[in-house]
């Protein structure tokens, strides 16, 4: 009904009101783990703007901490001493965050926009380019995965513009992507199966029209034409 992501459907909303804020309210009374108690104010702050009380929304989510700062990972790397082994992989998981939660943002603002399709495309793959070009001068693998969030969302994009075709490429870009990036964290802390998730967002977002079978035929295809090694 609700969570934590956007567009949560108002009417279900306003007709769970009362439910969902009674249980919200015993879990902010009662219960003393945080994460759970964030979760329940956010539900909270959706049900009052859904019945139209948008200062009451925001005044409940004035509970959270300013972002920058205060979240537990920036706090866990000014623990450590800098260039200490801890405090490079806090640096690196923050920034890893950082650039999920900037390039989230900058395709919302390219994608409703009021531009046409191909426009959108081609800005978007404008910031795909910038971010090779910085991965190429700095070698800073963590940026694979800003290039498979980017590519993929291309994909997923001709896919509601019931043009999968054309999205095939750009799945092939995001999984190749993903792949580099699963490479790169073998050695760290996090477990190395972002090409795995991807595969199965793929298969799972496009696989009511085009099966996955035929998809990775159509990857094959387009892989060997000089239109492909264009992108």
């Amino acid at each position: 009904i609700i969570g934590s992501m956007a567009d949560n459907p108002k009417e279900l909303v306003i007709e769970k009101a009362d439910e969902l804020t009674v249980e919200c309210q015993r879990i902010i009374d009662e219960c003393t783990v945080d994460e759970i108690r964030n979760g329940a104010i956010d539900i909270l702050a959706k049900v009052e703007k859904a019945k139209g009380n948008t200062e009451k929304a925001l005044e409940l989510l004035s509970r959270f901490p300013d972002w920058f700062g205060c979240t537990r990972y920036q706090k866990a790397e000014q623990l450590f001493d800098k260039k200490s082994s801890e405090w490079w992989y806090y640096l690196n998981y923050n920034f890893y965050m950082l650039c999920d939660f900037s390039i989230n943002k900058l395709l919302k603002m390219i994608w409703y926009d009021e531009k046409s399709f191909d426009e959108k495309v081609k800005s978007t793959l404008k910031i795909a380019e910038w971010l090779k070009e910085i991965l190429e001068q700095t070698n800073y693998e963590m940026l694979y995965r800003s290039l498979e969030t980017i590519y993929d969302h291309i994909g997923g994009q001709y896919h509601f513009a019931n043009r999968d075709i054309e999205g095939i490429p750009y799945f092939e870009l995001a999984l190749n992507f993903a792949q580099k990036l699963d490479e790169f964290i073998l050695s760290d802390r996090q477990i190395p199966n972002t090409y795995y998730k991807l595969k199965i967002d793929i298969s799972t977002n496009i696989g009511m029209s085009v099966p996955w079978g035929f998809v990775k035929r159509m990857i094959e295809w387009y892989g060997k034409g000089e239109w492909y090694a264009e992108l």
